[in-house]
């Protein structure tokens, strides 16, 4: 493909992706709002919030580079056999960290109890060993078929398993059984398998007409460097992950911590919206690095980077001004805690350019100052929780976070700011805009607690109005998110 061509079709390819996650989107909350209600306590969501921490600890630690190694590298390649031997190679490393997963799980069964802070049983434990290989070879053929710029085919089936765990939400919710809500890790542990068994099958029927595997592993120069950055990185970002939900279940309760999750989840509404055209990102940089055009990536930085930010503080500045019925979707027990997520809505929106500077050091090759950010990022996060966790409570964990997301922004900033040949990729100047917005925003949420409805909804419309006057955005910005428009030559993606 041309540059152009890698355009449109990235273009396409986001178009799609953003209405399959549009359509899917609904789940992920339908999910934590049942989980959230089914028995008499919030523990149920914890105990779900703590099997996610499993399942993505076995990406982490035993899929060596996780998903961003093949978008980075397979578009790059022309010959059939570097794309074959870059599968085999991987195929072989996936079996081989797969086998290790499996040894490790039987030797030390007791890491089951320690990761998910319960008693689990032998059924339940039989399930999870099977989640680890079918989780690693479904993770490992989605990647390629996204690797592959197949970004609809990827789309679709990384939402199968949000489709199963969904379905058991609602019959566990429906039919409030004692036997399912006590063995919710079973129930819901086994629809996570059969998602991914789901997955890997119809990823490989895929994969057949496309690759021609000949079995004899062979990386392109500075793939095993990368992908062993990429591992480590993976697994601070695990860590950073799991700092603040281990703190605040061991310190209070897997029911406090289901409380915690599920207004967490609603604070990161748009990181996970961005999430799902992250890889196809990466591929599309990639792919334009590797025809020397590096003017459409910087070009493409710009305009995506400068529409994530103030997406971010317009639903941050949403999330702050209506943070009681929002939490009210789950509950009375969450609207006790709404505060929570007005402090979580400003961590998240403190965060709001990690996805795109990640992605574009990852397309440049420049892993290492990728995973500096978030070593960085987990020293600072534990000291700060570890201090302000015993005299300020689940604040001080929320406190902790934030610290941390300062600290990964400013190192993503000055790494990102370096990569560029010919030009350099700068922040945008909304970013500091959006900051104090926000921070404003949460302080009238707090000084003016008994606002009614029709208040807090003025207050948002002010807010975005500041965010739209003041970062300087017009109609072209918003014609530029409909991805299958046509564009002159030249544009980014």
């Amino acid at each position: 493909m041309n540059p152009d061509e890698v355009r449109s079709h990235a273009r396409k390819g986001a178009a799609w992706t953003l209405i399959i996650s549009a359509i899917a989107f609904p789940l992920s909350y339908a999910r934590y709002i049942l989980l959230g209600r089914v028995g008499h306590t919030t523990e149920v969501l914890g105990t779900f919030a703590l099997l996610l921490l499993f399942l993505n600890a076995i990406y982490t630690f035993f899929f060596p580079g996780g998903r961003n190694v093949f978008p980075t590298y397979f578009p790059k390649l022309s010959s059939e056999e570097g794309r074959s031997g870059l599968v085999s190679g991987f195929l072989y490393l996936v079996a081989a960290a797969a086998a290790a997963g499996l040894i490790l799980a039987l030797l030390r069964p007791e890491l089951f109890d320690v990761l998910l802070q319960q008693r689990v049983d032998a059924r339940t434990r039989t399930v999870l060993l099977f989640l680890i290989p079918f989780a690693l070879f479904s993770a490992l053929a989605n990647s390629i078929v996204t690797g592959n710029l197949s970004f609809v085919w990827a789309s679709l089936l990384l939402r199968i398993q949000l489709v199963l765990v969904t379905l058991v939400a609602v019959v566990m919710y429906v039919t409030a059984s004692a036997s399912m809500i006590a063995d919710a890790v079973l129930w819901l542990g086994g629809a996570m398998v059969v998602g991914a068994v789901v997955n890997l099958c119809v990823s490989s029927w895929l994969l057949r007409r496309w690759v021609r595997v000949r079995w004899r592993p062979r990386f392109p120069s500075g793939c095993l460097k990368f992908t062993m950055f990429t591992y480590f990185d993976t697994i601070m970002v695990w860590i950073n992950n799991a700092i603040d939900r281990f703190f605040v279940a061991v310190y209070f309760s897997v029911a406090q911590l289901g409380i915690y999750f599920a207004l967490f989840e609603v604070a990161r509404i748009v990181p996970l919206a961005v999430q799902q055209v992250e890889h196809l990102l990466l591929a599309t940089f990639s792919k334009l690095l590797g025809g020397d055009a590096e003017d459409s990536v910087v070009s493409g930085y710009r305009r995506v980077s400068r529409i994530t930010v103030g997406i971010y503080a317009l639903v941050s500045v949403t999330v702050i001004f209506l943070s009681r019925p929002l939490a009210s979707i789950f509950g009375a027990t969450y609207v006790e805690h709404h505060h929570y997520l007005i402090c979580l809505a400003v961590v998240v929106n403190i965060d709001s350019l990690r996805t795109i500077n990640g992605i574009t050091l990852m397309a440049y090759e420049r892993m290492p100052s990728v995973f500096v950010s978030n070593v960085l990022q987990n020293i600072i996060q534990f000291g700060v929780t570890l201090a302000l966790i015993e005299p300020m409570g689940v604040y001080g964990v929320i406190v902790g976070k934030g610290a941390g997301h300062v600290a990964c922004a400013i190192a993503l900033f000055v790494a990102t700011a370096r990569v560029g040949k010919t030009r350099k990729l700068l922040p945008p100047l909304v970013y500091v805009l959006s900051q104090v917005v926000v921070f404003a925003a949460a302080w009238v949420a707090y000084r003016y607690e008994d606002r009614g409805i029709g208040v807090s909804a003025l207050l948002v419309m002010v807010g975005w109005a500041v965010i739209w006057l003041g970062g300087g955005f017009s109609i072209d910005d918003i014609r530029a998110l409909i991805p299958w428009r046509r564009r002159s030559a030249g544009t980014g993606p």
